[in-house]
């Protein structure tokens, strides 16, 4: 095997100490990866993989490699991916070096540990969680965005383990972490690690502090003791130990004190309206279900903000909205008021285009990633302060108020920035031309020499030119030979004897001269000076940026609420929101509401619909045929009572509430094939998680429970879950159904009442209405809606003969269910309009029995017990019930001809 180079030598020993990472090398003008790494970048970034060694298809060493311009793009693919990436740059100029290039890592990136704008998405953060459970099975899960210095901390203490997962999955689902970290209890669980494998996350086994009084320790150490107290966090453990767990890697990583991290926003118990991973993902809250994408949510609905921390406070409102009334109310003053004032909304929105991500910054200036185009953006930011600032002192709600109060005056700052920072600075820091004339006076001096030297030299090309006769002779300069004299190869025989030949290209000789040399000296000698000298004062100058963070952190959380405000207020403005009643009572009144999505996505205008809830009217059943609208009235209702508790107006023409603790959404049909759970065994999972942790204070969305079993099952189902969120939650539910045995509960419940969509027959067909009202829907319109949906006419044609004939077989009675009945075994009937109804059996089968019931009626029953069903698909189900149905009426026409 042949010796590795001195460069190699030198990888190999870099890449040792990060052998868990991507090392990305710089080499000259690119980043190169070898051996594993560079097989992995080419698979994974879809980059060529050649050889370090000419090429070679055996023995060469594996070579990829991207420009280090465009790194940034890579490398936030590579972290998207879960890799860790390590940047090891040259720390000295190869033109000064002895030997090999000296080369040093100098960041470490991790996908939870992103700073740089170019790697993140602007409108959402960027977490690391961090998951510890201890032995008494308690979780603390911390959350903690270095890029804006945000930290959310969670206590869970479940009664089992369901309870445990779902909280879980509900935080994790919630903030979408890019990066988990677990200790090693939580890695060695048998649940914990298959839970979070069937979410989709992978996760680092990372060591917590050795104890809680070093985990205290660090915590009061990066936020104080008294704060730690005020917060509650010191009470329990597990989430204690999550925290620093995470400051600790942070801090690992990063190897600078982490002083922008400054406050926790700890959850020991729920104090905003909660709202499951289900009910988010069911309502689409922030992405869509098909697509998984902001557009056409309704976050991409109301979102019309002008900064990145508008929009990413935007996205906190709707996911965590408000219980606190109060607070609710100051939203809408301030929306409304903005609402009106068309002026001063639109002068704001233009102010507020123009302000730079304060968070992010104040991360990067801490962490010391900035550079002087960011502090040029700061400065401009700042300078429009006064005029926000002015705007709000024209308004009257307490909150616009109060937000002027709380953005800071920076004039000092802005000014001496004015002075130092030059309009053209580069984005890097090690060219020079970061300060304006004027500011240092060394500065000033150098570029003087600097200056001069430049004019000497284009004197001396021009001298020369005169003196050899060369007109093409240039001066130019690269890093290897510095300053040199280039002339062509027609002219090389008027080169004058003094000339030293330094290097011979195609086209072309490069010569050097003893004056070129002495005043290349002096020219290097003050540019390097320069370079160091700026690098230096720009590091002081960041430095004292760093003792503005809080004030900084400060004004960007009232400027990211102000553009939520403005953005609400637009939103209302341009759909026709109303502003929110509060009511002294429980009830949610809805006049003429609408979809807030679906009215922007349709063509034709949307028909808006009533609703009315309290106490006395608690359960609304809903019936009507698919594509009716059930679904789209139940999730209006759920969406308009969250936009409200968030803040925003909301899409009806009036809206009167209590506020709600809890919004649950059961929409849909959902398998976990990889979990090994079919849909219906989601659909019940799900709908146990509500009835579990439903309250008389939670707004309650089932969507067609009991459908993905057998009509017997899915009724009975539907109707003791109906019982149950009756009688021991007292909730408010909306609930719809093709079950239209159901809508006999509306007489024996005082809370129950049955609201259905309305459809107009024509000969055509039938036109969906989207009208809701009270009352039960007569028919479901299945086959109607299949011929809508282009259903071969022979199939159209055989179902509708085939409900003729189960139309025609109906027995007469109208078998509903009774409040009281406890049997668990049915008798097959149909109902007078037409629907599928059925007998428990127990004491109401004796009394059947009484009435006398023959052989063959007695068979067919004992085989409907017998089927297992959930081995039964639909056809074969179908075709079970048409061969009993065929049995029953020969046995009937048998008897009629006996009699006759």
């Amino acid at each position: 095997m042949s010796r590795l180079t001195p460069m190699m030598e030198q990888y190999k020993e870099i890449k040792a100490r990060y052998s868990d990472a991507i090392l990305f090398f710089r080499v000259g003008d690119f980043y190169e990866m070898f051996f594993e790494d560079a097989i992995t970048a080419s698979r994974e970034l879809e980059i060529a993989l050649t050889s370090r060694d000419g090429n070679r298809e055996e023995g060469g060493t594996p070579l990829a490699g991207v420009p280090w311009h465009s790194a940034s793009s890579y490398i936030s693919r590579l972290l998207n991916k879960g890799y860790k990436v390590a940047i090891c740059e040259q720390t000295e100029d190869p033109a000064q070096a002895k030997g090999i290039v000296r080369r040093e890592v100098t960041r470490v990136i991790t996908p939870g540990t992103r700073i740089d704008d170019q790697m993140l998405e602007q409108d959402k953060n960027n977490f690391l969680a961090s998951l510890t459970m201890l032995q008494d099975r308690s979780i603390g899960l911390t959350f903690v965005d270095i890029s804006t210095g945000e930290v959310y901390v969670y206590h869970i203490k479940a009664n089992d383990e369901i309870e445990r997962q779902e909280a879980i999955n509900n935080e994790l689902y919630r903030f979408q972490p890019a990066e988990l970290l677990l200790n090693e209890r939580a890695c060695t669980d048998q649940n914990l690690p298959k839970v979070l494998h069937n979410l989709g996350f992978s996760y680092t086994k990372i060591t917590e502090p050795a104890e809680i009084k070093e985990a205290l320790s660090l915590l009061e150490k990066q936020f104080g003791s008294t704060n730690l107290q005020a917060w509650g966090i010191t009470d329990y453990p597990s989430a204690t130990l999550s925290t620093a767990m995470a400051l600790q890697y942070l801090q690992t990583i990063q190897n600078v004190p982490l002083k922008h991290i400054s406050k926790i926003k700890f959850y020991a118990d729920e104090d905003e309206l909660l709202m499951d991973a289900v009910t988010l993902y069911n309502l689409e809250v922030t992405e869509t279900m098909r697509t998984r994408e902001k557009k056409n949510s309704l976050l991409g609905i109301l979102d019309r903000t002008k900064t990145a921390m508008g929009g990413r406070l935007l996205r906190k409102w709707l996911e965590r909205p408000l219980r606190d009334a109060e607070k609710m109310e100051q939203r809408w003053e301030a929306v409304d008021e903005l609402k009106k004032n068309q002026v001063a909304r639109t002068g704001l929105a233009l102010l507020l285009k123009d302000i730079y991500d304060l968070e992010r910054l104040c991360s990067r200036i801490n962490l010391g990633a900035v550079n002087p185009r960011d502090v040029l953006a700061l400065k401009r930011s700042l300078m429009f302060l006064p005029e926000i600032t002015t705007e709000l002192g024209n308004l009257a709600s307490d909150l616009l108020k109060e937000l002027k109060k709380e953005i800071p005056c920076f004039k000092t700052l802005v000014e001496e920035l004015e002075n130092a920072i030059a309009e053209d600075a580069p984005f890097v820091l090690n060219e020079g031309g970061i300060f304006k004339d004027g500011y240092s006076k060394e500065i000033d001096e150098l570029r003087m020499v600097s200056r001069d030297s430049k004019t000497w030299l284009l004197e001396l090309e021009k001298k020369e030119k005169e003196r050899t006769g060369i007109k093409s002779l240039k001066i130019r300069y690269n890093k290897v030979f510095g300053y040199y004299l280039e002339i062509t190869r027609a002219n090389l025989d008027m080169v004058p004897p003094e000339y030293i030949r330094k290097q011979t290209l195609v086209n072309a000789e490069r010569f050097i001269t003893e004056e070129l040399k002495e005043k290349e000296s002096i020219i290097l000698s003050a540019e390097e000076k320069l370079s160091r000298l700026e690098y230096s004062l720009f590091e002081e100058l960041r430095l004292k940026l760093t003792t503005y963070t809080l004030q900084l952190q400060q004004c960007a959380r009232a400027l990211a609420v102000l553009d939520c405000l403005v953005s609400l207020a637009d939103t209302a403005a341009m759909r026709g929101y109303c502003k929110p009643r509060l009511a002294s009572r429980t009830c949610i009144y809805i006049k003429e509401g609408r979809h807030p999505v679906v009215e922007c996505t349709l063509s034709r205008p949307f028909v808006p619909n009533d609703l009315y809830m309290d106490n006395e009217k608690r359960v609304m059943i809903i019936t009507g045929p698919n594509m009716g609208g059930k679904s789209t009235y139940c999730r209006s209702v759920a969406l308009i009572v969250l936009m409200a508790q968030a803040g925003s107006f909301v899409p009806a023409n009036e809206f009167e509430f209590m506020p709600v603790e809890q919004i649950f959404a059961r929409v849909g049909a959902n398998d976990d094939l990889s979990g090994g759970r079919s849909t219906f065994m989601v659909e019940m999972e799900e709908t146990a998680s509500i009835i579990n942790n439903a309250s008389p204070k939670s707004l309650i969305i089932l969507d067609e429970i009991g459908r993905g079993t057998s009509t017997y099952d899915g009724i009975s189902l539907a109707r003791a879950v109906l019982e149950y969120l009756h009688d021991s939650c007292g909730s408010m539910v909306l609930f719809s159904t093709h079950f239209h045995e159901l809508t006999s509960m509306e007489e024996e419940f005082t809370s129950i009442h049955n609201l259905s969509v309305s459809v107009q027959e024509t000969e055509e067909g039938i036109v969906f209405l989207y009208r809701v009202s009270p009352g039960r829907a007569d028919k479901s319109y299945g086959i109607n809606v299949a011929r809508l949906a282009r259903l071969p006419v022979s199939v159209i044609n055989r179902a509708t003969q085939i409900l003729e004939e189960l139309e025609g077989a109906r027995q007469g009675r109208d078998i509903t269910l009774d409040k009281t009945t406890k049997g668990i075994s049915f008798e097959l009937g149909l109902t007078n309009d037409g629907q599928i109804s059925f007998l428990l059996q127990g004491e109401q089968g004796e009394k059947q029995k009484n009435k006398g019931l023959e052989t063959t009626e007695i068979k067919v029953i004992e085989e409907i017990k017998k089927l297992n069903l959930i081995k039964t698909t639909p056809l074969q189900a179908l075709n079970k019930l048409f061969a009993l149905q065929l049995r029953l009426l020969h046995h009937e026409n048998a008897i009629t001809d006996k009699e006759g």
